[in-house]
């Protein structure tokens, strides 16, 4: 019995042994197969193709402007409430609008003015 039970734990090492190297030689081929496989994620050249609506509507890019406009009114949006010592600058999503509360209304439109934000007045509520 004594044979028998080291024949058995011999070839359970050898399987064990085969096993292994079978798995080491699969991940060295995988990992080539990676590297030869090379593809950039960013396009090299860049085709502008215009736009048509499947509707026959005509596209209209946003102007510069509109842009801008959109990029002001999202980045004050982002950054509401906004308090200071004259005023302070919440939105109101219900209404999408700015609600303004002062004392002083010039030191809020000087404040957005140095700050760059181009909005509408339309788009603020000055609450007293």
């Amino acid at each position: 019995m004594n044979i028998k039970l080291k024949k058995i734990v011999i070839i359970f090492g050898l399987l064990v042994l085969i096993f292994t190297i079978v798995l080491l030689r699969g991940k060295d081929k995988s990992e080539e197969k990676e590297e030869e496989v090379l593809i950039s994620p960013t396009p090299t050249e860049v085709e502008v193709v215009e736009v048509k609506s499947e509707t026959g509507a005509l596209y209209i890019s946003p102007t510069e402007e509109e842009i801008l406009l959109d990029y002001s009114f999202g980045s004050l949006r982002d950054k509401c409430p906004i308090e200071t010592d004259d005023f302070v600058v919440d939105f109101d999503y219900k209404k999408l609008t700015f609600v303004v509360t002062t004392d002083n209304e010039d030191s809020f439109w000087m404040w957005l003015d140095e700050n760059g934000y181009i909005i509408p007045v339309e788009d603020f509520v000055i609450e007293k």
